[in-house]
């Protein structure tokens, strides 16, 4: 158990104070290692999994990333019983890590499995994967697919109207990204003006004062 406080102390302590996410994650990796070359992926450790996903995804070790990320969502998906907090976020950041270590497919794959798994409209995760979804598949979508590109436009206003604070800035993201997007689809004329006007909706929307959320 000392052992176990003293790394996450260490990790904590690299994070915050010794700017250092290199030694942060071997600290990350000791406490998940304790027991020799097997990781004790439980929810006693479910945070420090995650956080240690995303240090190697900041330092660009996607398959590192991807692996340890792949084998928590396995255990959790295991042991459903267990008193995990974190399965969406875990399933959410696989998506992340595949879409960024090349495999967009997957990624897709991921993302729709959370939008469809989404218990409620206004879930965070749900929403968070639509719109990396929406990301992903309009860098693929061709000048002649604009009915695709106006069936995202849909997709993001949603996302954008049915703002949480608890949930931002996903919902201004999402705005910022509709507006690039109904840009792009305006002839090249008036795609100044209309890019203006459309970042001006966005922002009217977040300074409106008489809705307590914005």
């Amino acid at each position: 158990v000392s052992q176990s406080r003293y790394a996450r102390w260490l990790a904590s302590y690299y994070l915050k104070k010794g700017n250092n996410p290199m030694r942060a994650a071997i600290a990350l990796e000791r406490l998940l290692k304790l027991s020799g070359d097997v990781l004790l992926l439980t929810p006693h450790v479910e945070t420090e999994t995650i956080r240690l996903a995303l240090l190697y995804r900041d330092q660009e070790r996607h398959a590192e990333s991807v692996s340890l990320l792949e084998a928590l969502a396995q255990e959790q998906k295991r042991s459903p019983s267990l008193e995990w907090k974190y399965p969406r976020m875990a399933q959410f950041e696989l998506g992340r890590s595949h879409q960024l270590s090349g495999k967009p497919d997957r990624a897709i794959e991921i993302y729709q499995e959370l939008i469809s798994s989404s218990s409620h409209l206004t879930s965070y995760f749900g929403a968070a994967a639509q719109l990396e979804l929406a990301k992903l598949k309009f860098q693929h979508v061709t000048k002649e697919e604009t009915d695709y590109a106006i069936q995202t436009c849909d997709q993001l206003k949603e996302i954008e109207l049915k703002r949480q604070l608890c949930s931002e800035p996903l919902h201004v993201e999402a705005g910022l990204f509709y507006a690039s997007i109904k840009a792009q689809l305006t002839e090249e004329p008036l795609r100044v003006e209309k890019t203006s006007t459309l970042l001006e909706q966005v922002k009217k929307g977040l300074a409106s004062f008489q809705a307590p959320i914005s």
